[in-house]
């Protein structure tokens, strides 16, 4: 199940939108804010991860440029859809620059373009998904054969000794 934070503070869209998304099975919305403070709040204090959000660019408290700027600086693995009510591509950019995947006109906004927005972003989530898992099978495989080496005293590459053999990810392997 991919979760969507949906953050507009017009209710006429939010409305839409969750019409629109809860028609469709791989998606769930995990939450609706009305301000940009209010998304950032959200991200930073929800117990489930938020993979997509939908992010209005004109919001009080804080702009949706704001929020993706937040986004980036934080290093958050959220991809970020745009709502614009505004048809000029100078107006989105910014927030394009930041990070965001994509956006929609609001005017425009319909079961099949979102759809097809939120399944290309699926796609996006699936491969990023593949990638880590096989970096992190590179990563224990390294460990693993620097741990060899190390026990029979064997030479040790010097791109092997900077490894952390006391991370995070390594803890329970």
């Amino acid at each position: 199940m991919i979760n969507i934070l949906l953050a507009d503070d017009d209710v006429l869209t939010l409305n839409q939108l969750n019409l629109l998304i809860s028609a469709m099975e791989l998606y769930k919305i995990a939450g609706q804010v009305q301000d940009g403070l209010a998304a950032v709040s959200f991200l930073r204090e929800s117990r489930e991860p938020v993979h997509i959000l939908i992010l209005d660019v004109e919001m009080p408290e804080m702009s949706g440029l704001e929020v993706a700027d937040y986004v980036k600086r934080k290093k958050l693995p959220v991809v970020i859809l745009v709502l614009s009510n505004y048809d000029n591509f100078e107006y989105v950019k910014p927030l394009l620059r930041l990070g965001a995947w994509d956006y929609i006109l609001k005017h425009e906004l319909t079961q099949q373009l979102l759809g097809e927005k939120l399944d290309e972003i699926s796609k996006i989530l699936d491969a990023k998904k593949r990638y880590d898992r096989q970096e992190k099978f590179v990563e224990n495989l390294t460990r693993q054969d620097f741990i060899h080496k190390l026990v029979l005293h064997q030479p040790i590459p010097e791109s092997q000794l900077n490894l952390n053999l006391y991370s995070k990810d390594f803890e329970g392997d």
